[in-house]
């Protein structure tokens, strides 16, 4: 097979993850994440998302809860819902 670019590889190699780092998200990352998710093409280049920052703990747990009791969601440090 050809050499593959950078973006096609990594779409080839992604994986889900239900346990994560328990690292901080710095705000010039959180920037970073944002600036890069509203340069994705969408459809017409209408844009017609939001993005929705959850960092409050009490709203992660509900979350959690309504999103089939998944606990992986509580424990996140910060959740981006489009």
């Amino acid at each position: 097979m050809a050499k593959l670019n950078e973006t096609i590889n990594v779409i080839l190699n992604r994986v889900s993850l239900r346990k994560y780092d328990e690292r901080h998200i710095n705000d010039e990352e959180l920037e970073l994440i944002l600036d890069c998710a509203i340069r994705a093409p969408t459809a017409g280049n209408n844009m017609l998302y939001s993005i929705i920052i959850i960092k409050d703990k009490d709203t992660k747990e509900k979350l959690s809860v309504s999103c089939d009791n998944q606990p992986f969601i509580k424990d996140a440090d910060i959740i981006m819902i489009f």
